[in-house]
């Protein structure tokens, strides 16, 4: 390796001593390409990675060298390139007359590459134009202010970050360009106390465009060569889109351990189902037999009154049979025994359609479609939501007789009126005032329409239109996860082709229709 570099050393020693001072990887390139010159923080690099000093060219070296000569004196940015896990850096290249140099910025932690600039301000302004070029061109986000946080440098990046041209901060206080917070001013002072802040994360409002952005943001004490402090480094990367996808994982990490929440409350809701069913079973057909024999009981006690009307007995007799018919009110028996009969059997009849709608709700269904009754799955629907919609009001149901059997997913489908329905009581809730729900299905030749109607809070119409949004709510915070009408769009249009629309009139109604397109085992689809 050549140690006498041209243009730096004899014809110019103050520069090559900045040169050679710099506190980050640094090369003289020659015409050739080859390296002419190292500092000493390139020397040290080289001795830890195999390959020496040729083993820290980019890959593409050629090509940045091209770049460079094509616009001379200024700095190209090149590449980033990690040499071992503690080292990671960011190479840019400048043309000076028949050489190049190549500079080298240390990203592998904002900490180590502000304490060594900071600790060698004072030595590097002494080649004022070396550290402006460096601050200009480095790949951060990094201003240099003095202790009355005036503008000292700031990096390319962090004009075009936070949209500053270069004359906007000449000599200009930072306070005077972006009004500070108090906890970046108690940050800012923390630094000119000598005291480094550790990163933190903050939204930021754009003058610009007025759009918040999020920033991670470090403030870092400086010193002149006496010790004292100089002023504040202040580093900052805007980490929007970062926080952006990290909150996008986390709501879809909260659906899917809602949704494996849900699929374990649908199983242990089906296998509490089935164990329910037999037993039910077992009390409705008692009493349907205790109905039945009542009523034979009844019929056979008349029978033994007459016979007893027209029987010779004595007068103890009847007055033993009298006492005993008053002793157990006789007429009361005849009149109520059948009619309790029935109704305890109606009780339980219903138990068992509810039962039968929490296995069809709770068992998933196959990975195909089978033939699906819509007004069946709208009167279970209707039945497991009566706990959320009778307190507030009235539902009443409209369903077409004709309507034929459709192909679908019947325990997803069920699972989208249900969220309807449910969406729709919440809304009259809201309201705070009686109010009604109505449900019809209709045949419209080509698809199915299902209608839910109800008379809430309604929905503005700038919100109408997001309302099939994830995790997207007009309620008030705490009071729905945003997640019910998107679930219940997607199964109908991504798992059945279908459409959902929404109309409302904000305090008069809202009107969901679902349309199904028929893909029907009673009605063959036409030829293409």
């Amino acid at each position: 390796m050549l140690t006498e570099a041209a243009g730096i050393d004899g014809e110019h020693p103050g520069r090559r001593d900045a040169f050679d001072q710099f506190p980050f990887p640094a090369l003289l390139i020659g015409a050739d390409g080859g390296v002419r010159h190292a500092n000493d923080a390139a020397i040290a690099l080289a001795e830890r990675i195999e390959g020496g000093l040729d083993a820290l060219l980019p890959l593409q070296h050629a090509a940045y060298m091209e770049e460079a000569r094509r616009t001379p004196g200024t700095a190209v940015a090149a590449c980033t390139r990690a040499y071992d896990t503690d080292t990671v850096l960011q190479w840019s290249y400048r043309a000076v007359d028949d050489h190049l140099t190549m500079f080298a910025a240390d990203i592998s932690g904002l900490s180590r590459f502000a304490d060594s600039l900071a600790a060698s301000h004072d030595r590097l302004l002494r080649s004022e134009t070396l550290l402006r070029g460096f601050i200009e061109h480095v790949p951060l986000a990094v201003a240099m202010f003095d202790r009355e946080m005036r503008y000292l440098l700031a990096s390319r990046k962090w004009r075009e970050d936070f949209d500053f041209l270069p004359a906007d901060l000449e000599g200009r206080s930072h306070y005077q360009l972006v009004a500070p917070t108090d906890a970046a001013r108690a940050r800012h002072a923390r630094a000119l106390a000598g005291e480094p802040t550790p990163p933190v994360e903050i939204t930021y409002t754009r003058p610009d465009t007025g759009a918040t952005e999020w920033l991670r943001t470090q403030a870092l004490p400086w010193r002149r060569d006496d010790g004292e402090i100089g002023g504040v480094l202040v580093f900052a990367e805007i980490i929007t889109a970062r926080k952006l996808a990290d909150d996008a994982r986390e709501r879809r990490q909260a659906a899917q351990r809602e949704q494996q929440k849900l699929e374990a409350l649908g199983t242990l809701a089906a296998g509490i189902a089935h164990e329910i069913g037999s037993p039910i079973q077992y009390v409705s057909n008692n009493l349907a037999f205790l109905e039945g024999a009542a009523a034979d009981l009844i019929a056979l006690i008349g029978a033994y009154r007459a016979a007893i009307e027209g029987a010779a007995l004595s007068d103890n007799a009847r007055r033993s049979v009298a006492e005993a018919e008053a002793s157990v009110d006789l007429p009361f028996l005849r009149r109520e025994c059948a009619d309790a009969a029935a109704q305890a059997r109606a009780g339980v009849e219903t138990v068992s359609r509810i039962v039968a709608a929490i296995k069809t709700f709770a068992t998933p269904g196959g990975p195909d479609a089978g033939p699906a009754d819509v007004n069946a799955l709208v009167r279970d629907t209707v039945l497991l939501s009566r706990a959320r919609w009778k307190p507030h009001a009235t539902l009443d149901t409209d369903l077409d007789p004709t309507l034929p059997l459709v192909l679908a997913h019947a325990d997803q489908l069920g699972q989208a009126l249900l969220n309807i329905v449910v969406n729709a009581a919440q809304a009259i809730a809201d309201a705070e005032r009686p109010g009604r729900i109505g449900i019809r299905t209709r045949d419209r030749g080509s698809h199915v329409e299902i209608v839910v109607e109800d008379n809430g809070v309604g929905i503005p119409e700038a919100r109408i239109g997001r309302i099939f949004e994830p995790f997207y709510t007009t309620r008030a915070p705490g009071g729905g996860s945003g997640q019910g009408l998107a679930i219940a769009h997607a199964i109908v249009t991504r798992a059945h082709g279908g459409e959902i629309a929404c109309e409302s009139r904000p305090g008069e109604y809202t009107r969901f229709t679902v349309s199904l397109p028929y893909r029907s085992p009673d009605r063959p689809e036409a030829a293409p």
